[in-house]
């Protein structure tokens, strides 16, 4: 499922992230937007999915 998110968000929202099972088991079910990115940015990019979520 996670993947499908991420599909979505890529090419709907034009968001990219990391689904968090590529950062090992702990990572699972998850989605990272950003490790260094600026906080504005980020707000941004959630604003854009929880757009297109509807």
């Amino acid at each position: 499922m996670i993947f499908s998110f991420f599909d979505n968000s890529l090419n709907v929202c034009n968001v990219v992230g990391t689904p968090g099972s590529s950062f090992g088991p702990s990572g699972e079910g998850y989605f990272r937007l950003s490790a260094f990115g600026h906080r504005e940015n980020v707000i941004e990019a959630v604003e854009r999915i929880k757009k297109n979520l509807k």
